[in-house]
């Protein structure tokens, strides 16, 4: 994927939309660490479980994404990254 831009935030932006309403909902259910990703133009949070590993948080609640998508291969980079932090 050449023209994949990929940006890890660690500051969250206030975006209009669907940004402010998950980081709303990130604040409420108490969640204190997350990570936002931009990719291509499309904004991903992931939150930590108990054992540190990063999940996508959508509108559905958690999901695993392990279907080979760039957001999967984020999410095992992340682990990597957390497991020695």
């Amino acid at each position: 994927m050449p023209n994949t831009v990929i940006k890890i935030f660690t500051l969250i932006i206030f975006h209009e939309g669907v940004q402010k309403q998950f980081v709303s909902e990130l604040r409420r259910t108490g969640y204190r660490h997350y990570i936002v990703v931009r990719i291509d133009n499309e904004d991903a949070i992931f939150v930590p479980d108990a054992d540190r590993r990063y999940y996508l948080l959508s509108p559905a609640g958690h999901q695993r994404p392990d279907d080979g998508s760039v957001r999967s291969e984020i999410v095992r980079k992340l682990e990597e990254i957390f497991r020695w932090a």
